[in-house]
């Protein structure tokens, strides 16, 4: 759904868009009671329909419009009208981070120290409040007109999208790819430091105008995010201070425990940095709830008055009480002594293995990463059938034996709707697996998922037009079950090399299944 100019919503005149998102799309808008410009995001169809999103909306809105800070756009209203979910916020006259560093390229070491402090001042609110907020980005980076200021905007709605974790229901993660934290990319439980590590990745690109892993392909990018090193600001600007290489290669740590413990600290070494100098403030974690490392708030501090005691007061034993009732009499033991028990029978001695030697913390966390980057290029695969649900439209099932095109169209769509719904499925399983056995499952849980949807288009009855594009989409499918079982093969041998060597044939399928998809659309009359 989409507002055009002159349109009524909810109180609010819409006047123009502002811009487009994954969240749905932002308008200037006049709210007509208060005759105020606002910003108006209006959620996307997707997200509005998902009702654990909805139930989760109005409270997350409400934590996010309590955060009262100078570089946190201010939330107005929330709520729904028509149907679809909106917020409203301060609209900011100026441009955001994304647009800047597309025309201007990499920013001045001052200013983009400026620019990442201020957001940093903005999580650190955040963080306070217990919200994370799982997509720091130069596209939710605000400027003022004058560039004296920078605003992070989105509060309140990366939340919405997934709860503990940073993956949602669907087994899909939030969360731009270019900025992600890799426990996001794993579906681990994020708190403040995920945010950490993505503004790292923002101050990164400001300071070089390019971000830090420029991959063609998205499993190349998630790879780097979880196996790469960080890569040295001076290594595409050797011009400014070596200090850079140590701020963000610290706040781009693979390990959550290796960053810094707040933005703002990571905001406070970037201007040293610029500076040239020592960061004089000492390192401390400001967030509570959800958002802190531990997903509890931390204990209240409780004051001691002055006038208190300090010595311990003394302590008297008390005796225990005297034994009540009768006293309990044992009995005599019999002539000769008690039986003694018989000595057990010998064991016939054999040589006992040693148990293996346990894996280093080094080995599992590079199985670790061998496997969640398996898993990171299969989720592709989770993507690539809604294109068929997409391409084929319509909707319903129909008779296999009638070969009517809209009857076929039919019925080749819900196979495809529930196709999709299995191999997200099966995606999500791939992503979480934690050893090569659980791999292996998850992989041929999509593979049988691929078969059970071909076996269902096989059965059907297609129209002549549609028999020869139905049977490319069939061989691209089944050429894909092969690689995805290449890849489960590779992961259990431990070859990482073969793993990512398949991520272009993985892509390439994607290309084909769509194209097919869209072939065998037209040729069913759609």
């Amino acid at each position: 759904m989409e507002l055009s100019p002159g349109t009524e919503f909810a109180g609010h005149r819409i006047d123009a868009v502002a811009g487009r998102g994954g969240m749905g799309v932002v308008y200037r808008a006049t709210h007509l009671a208060l005759d105020r410009v606002v910003a108006l995001k209006l959620i996307a169809s997707a997200l509005s329909g998902d009702e654990s999103f909805r139930a989760r909306f109005k409270q997350e809105s409400m934590t996010a419009a309590s955060i009262d800070h100078p570089n946190v756009i201010p939330i107005y209203d929330a709520g729904e009208a028509d149907g679809q979910l909106y917020i409203t916020m301060r609209f900011v006259d100026g441009t955001d981070l994304r647009s800047a560093l597309d025309q201007r390229g990499a920013l001045p070491p001052d200013d983009a120290t400026r620019i990442v402090s201020d957001i940093a001042a903005a999580l650190d609110a955040a963080h306070a409040r217990g919200l994370v907020h799982r997509d720091v980005k130069p596209a939710n980076v605000l400027i003022s007109a004058d560039g004296q200021r920078a605003y992070l905007t989105d509060f309140g709605l990366t939340k919405h999208a997934a709860s503990t974790s940073g993956v949602t229901q669907t087994g899909m993660f939030v969360g731009t790819l270019d900025y992600i934290a890799p426990e996001q990319l794993a579906g681990k439980g994020v708190d403040a430091r995920a945010d950490v590590y993505s503004l790292g990745c923002v101050l990164f690109e400001a300071l070089t105008g390019q971000v830090p892993y420029p991959r063609e392909e998205e499993p190349a990018k998630m790879w780097a995010h979880m196996g790469e090193p960080p890569p040295p600001v001076s290594s595409v600007r050797p011009d400014l201070p070596a200090q850079f290489d140590e701020v963000v290669t610290r706040a781009m740590a693979k390990d959550p425990d290796e960053r810094f413990p707040s933005a703002g600290d990571l905001g406070r070494a970037a201007r040293a940095a610029a500076e040239a100098r020592a960061t004089p403030h000492p390192e401390r974690s400001v967030a509570t709830g959800q958002a802190a490392p531990s997903g509890a708030a931390p204990p209240p501090v409780v004051s001691i008055p002055q006038d208190a005691p300090t010595a311990m007061p003394t302590v008297t034993p008390v005796p225990p009480p005297p034994p009540t009732g009768p006293p309990i009499v044992f009995p005599p033991p019999p002539a000769g002594g008690w039986p003694q028990p018989s000595p057990p029978a010998p064991v016939p001695s054999q040589p006992v293995a040693p148990p293996p030697p346990p894996a280093s913390p080094r080995a599992v966390a590079v199985r670790r990463r061998r496997l969640v980057a398996a898993g990171a290029i299969l989720g592709v695969v989770a993507l690539i059938v809604v294109g068929l649900a997409l391409a084929l439209g319509g909707g319903g099932g129909g008779s296999s034996k009638n070969p009517d095109p809209a009857v076929y169209r039919s019925a080749a769509t819900k196979a495809a709707g529930d196709f999709e719904s299995a191999s997200t499925v099966a995606g999500a399983h791939l992503r979480a697996a934690q050893n090569p056995l659980d791999f292996s499952a998850g992989a041929n849980e999509f593979r049988r998922a691929v078969s059970v949807f071909i076996g269902r288009l096989q059965r059907l009855a297609a129209p002549p037009a549609a028999r020869a594009p139905q049977a490319r989409l069939i061989t691209i499918l089944r050429r894909l079950a092969g690689d995805v079982g290449a890849i489960s093969d590779a992961v259990n041998a431990g070859d990482r090399a073969r793993v990512l060597s398949l991520a272009a044939p993985i892509q390439r399928d994607q290309r084909e299944v769509k194209t097919a998809a869209t072939q065998l659309e037209t040729a069913a009359g759609g």
